[in-house]
């Protein structure tokens, strides 16, 4: 899953980005 704020790759089940820190489960880009 990649965060929609800052493009990062994270792991699908992670809450929040490990770059930025935003929530990426409310903003899913896939």
């Amino acid at each position: 899953m990649y965060c929609a704020f800052c493009g990062t790759e994270n792991d699908n089940k992670s809450q929040f980005c490990t770059n930025c820190g935003n929530n990426i489960q409310e903003n899913i880009v896939v």
